[in-house]
């Protein structure tokens, strides 16, 4: 009896671990999201209050380089550079806009959902760059990235 009770168990246990792997595995494959980086790059500067919009510069070495020059370019978010991420890589390195979008990215299928990094250099060196983050799905912003 206990024999049979250990093999039940067992074999539950070897289910449970290769479906959870399968499931942790199943993005490994490389999908491709279809998205414009410029617009992508846009919605997040258009999320930007106007205080922060007035640090954004096209590069940091540019700014140290030109001053003002680098501040006052139109499209300066054409500058900024647009990378996927799986959220779970994320962390706690999220401020999410809202507990909705908290709850709805931190459920389990949604951990290894791609989304964009958006990154703007500032004028800012105390507190470093801008960082957003966007559902390329949605073409909405879901958090920011922390600054220090």
């Amino acid at each position: 009896m206990k024999s049979k009770y250990i093999k039940i168990v067992s074999t539950l246990v070897i289910i449970l671990v290769i479906t959870t792997l399968l499931i942790e595995f199943n993005d490994m494959s490389s999908k491709t999201i279809d998205y414009n980086p410029n617009e992508i790059k846009k919605i997040a500067y258009d999320y930007l209050s106007d205080e922060e919009k007035g640090t954004v510069v096209t590069s940091v070495d540019d700014y140290i380089a030109n001053g003002e020059v680098a501040l006052n370019i139109e499209e300066v978010w054409l500058y900024a550079s647009c990378d996927e991420v799986k959220l779970k890589t994320i962390g706690f390195g999220i401020l999410w806009v809202g507990n909705d979008m908290k709850e709805h990215y931190n459920t389990f299928g949604n951990r290894n959902k791609i989304v964009l990094k958006v990154s703007m250099d500032t004028s800012d060196f105390l507190i470093g760059s801008v960082i957003l983050f966007v559902d390329p799905v949605m073409k909405e912003v879901i958090g920011y990235g922390a600054r220090f």
